[in-house]
């Protein structure tokens, strides 16, 4: 193995979130960076927000911790104790099973760029309190539903 570049690494557009998600993360670009080192214990991905574009819809994680770091650019972060912004250099960790939803909006007029780094834990579940959406794993692999329990296509 050798160090690469991470601008060497593809880059892709949205979340794979279905329909009638997906539209909200649009202006959303994200590396993942953890990749091609074949890691499994951990995520680490690299994402800008364009002007007017989100992270993700508001979600927490039950097993998997969470940590974020900005690059350049502001965003908001939004949890459920407010709006705060976040600049160049600050980070923010949000705890396995802590249920206090978070995501970031960039509401300025220049792209931001973000490090997003996550213990990948088997059984974790993604939960989204503001919308009919959630993850599980299901033998290995990630698949939406609704919080009936019906699975997205």
């Amino acid at each position: 193995m050798k160090p690469i570049a991470a601008d060497k690494i593809n880059s892709q557009q949205g979340k794979p979130f279905p329909d009638p998600f997906r539209h909200k993360l649009e202006k959303c670009h994200w590396r993942r960076l953890s990749a091609p080192f074949n890691l499994s214990a951990l995520a680490a991905n690299m994402e800008t927000i364009e002007p007017g574009g989100q992270s993700s819809l508001r979600h927490w994680h039950s097993h998997s911790d969470e940590f974020i770091y900005i690059i350049s650019g502001e965003l908001i972060l939004v949890t459920d104790e407010g709006r705060f912004t976040m600049t160049q250099g600050m980070c923010m960790g949000f705890a396995a099973g802590d249920n206090n939803a978070h995501h970031m909006l960039n509401d300025s007029e220049q792209s931001a760029v973000y490090l997003a780094v996550g213990s990948c834990h088997p059984n974790d579940q993604v939960e989204y309190p503001d919308d009919d959406i959630c993850w599980r794993q299901q033998d290995g692999q990630w698949q939406a539903f609704n919080k009936q329990g019906k699975p997205y296509k």
